[in-house]
């Protein structure tokens, strides 16, 4: 079960940062908010993982540098830990691409 000061969120599947396709639908057409990138805890620097979760704000939720803990919506499953690198606004995450690459897990908040 999660922890109550988690934030729940839905997976979207693979982010194409480029065109905005995810599993189910486009980024750039569904989302006017914000982008955030958040840095997985606890994995080796050489192999670092990244996800992109979106607000419907035109802000991030919390702020950069910020350690938070996330669960999945519908079940519940605790997530592990992750530090807000980033965000910027959706129509704007092709500056992301240099930084982090073409694709990215993505995921909205609940």
């Amino acid at each position: 079960m999660y922890n109550k000061n988690s934030s729940a969120i839905l997976g979207l599947g693979k982010v194409n940062i480029k065109t905005g396709r995810s599993k189910y639908f486009n980024i750039y057409e569904t989302y006017k908010g914000t982008a955030e990138v958040w840095e997985v805890v606890g994995v080796p620097q050489t192999k670092r993982n990244y996800r992109l979760v979106f607000t419907a704000s035109s802000s991030a939720h919390h702020p950069i540098g910020t350690r938070h803990n996330f669960h999945q919506d519908q079940t519940g499953r605790t997530m592990a830990p992750m530090i807000l690198i980033t965000a910027v606004p959706v129509k704007d995450m092709a500056t992301l691409i240099a930084q982090f690459g073409t694709k990215l897990s993505g995921f909205c908040y609940k």
